[in-house]
């Protein structure tokens, strides 16, 4: 059985596109009201709507940016895909609960 050996340069790429995508994701909640904001917002929330594309806008584009960079260097379409991917589910997580029926995200406190 052949062994594949892995490229040092293909490594870094991986190890650099891991760490910024982290960091990504990171600076877009930063941008993004809190999840327990947005659980409290009503759903036609127009402030939350908007905060939540603002960091939508900055996340996408940094991860189209960083990510095809890295598609550049490693010559594959692999990273900006995994990039652009990881910003985007996190944005459609948030606007599904910014969406969802907040009533069964609560406690209910008459019964504990």
């Amino acid at each position: 059985m052949a062994r594949h050996s892995v490229n040092p340069e293909h490594a870094l790429v991986a190890a650099t596109l891991g760490f910024t995508t982290v960091e990504i994701i990171k600076l877009w909640r930063d941008s993004a009201p809190s999840l327990d904001d947005v659980r409290k917002a009503p759903n036609d929330d127009l402030a939350t709507m908007q905060s939540l594309m603002d960091a939508n806008y900055l996340g996408a584009g940094l991860a189209i940016m960083i990510g095809g960079m890295t598609s550049y260097l490693a010559e594959s379409w692999i990273p900006v895909i995994l990039s652009t991917a990881s910003v985007a589910y996190i944005a459609w997580w948030y606007r599904m609960v910014l969406r969802s029926d907040h009533i069964i995200m609560m406690k209910d406190n008459e019964n504990g």
